[in-house]
């Protein structure tokens, strides 16, 4: 193979990577028409990041595209979803990845997981979260092709388990 021939294979597959990470968007809580959270991921792309600075956010999340959810710090963002029915959801993408935030769970829900992510062909990666308050699991993992969970703090679960690995 010639060094020119080789040279144009390597010039078009760094386009395409170029092309493909100027797709994804990076979606800021707090930015014109993004005050919440979830109104952050229903702004979103498959590959989009929402990016969530510190602060208290009182809301409960449903996460229905392949994004990643990245908070500024751990204890810094705090989701407060102690007041809603739910948890925070995703049941839908291919892979999700959730970064940095802490979560209070809903402690007398009937379903009341702090975080559940479900669904066959799925994959998640979890890093630097805390999760609180449940009255489930406050990790629930369910049915997954696999998952990433790294410097995961669990507490105050009222039923279930701290982390709750099932069909994966």
């Amino acid at each position: 193979m010639s060094s020119r021939k080789i040279v144009t294979q390597f010039v078009a597959v760094v386009a395409l990577l170029v092309a493909s990470s100027a797709l994804a968007a990076v979606i800021t809580v707090g930015d014109p028409g993004y005050p919440t959270i979830q109104s952050a991921i229903d702004g979103s792309a498959p590959g989009d990041t929402v990016s969530v600075p510190d602060g208290t956010y009182i809301e409960s999340l449903n996460i229905r595209d392949a994004i990643v959810l990245l908070g500024q710090s751990r204890d810094g963002v705090v989701i407060d979803a102690s007041t809603f029915d739910g948890d925070v959801d995703s049941d839908d993408p291919v892979h999700v990845v959730l970064h940095d935030f802490t979560l209070i769970g809903h402690a007398t829900g009937n379903a009341a997981y702090g975080l559940k992510i479900a669904g066959d062909d799925m994959t998640a990666d979890i890093e630097d979260v805390k999760v609180t308050g449940s009255r489930r699991s406050a990790i629930d993992l369910n049915g997954l092709a696999g998952a990433a969970v790294n410097r995961v703090e669990v507490g105050g679960v009222a039923y279930g388990v701290g982390v709750g690995v099932t069909d994966c």
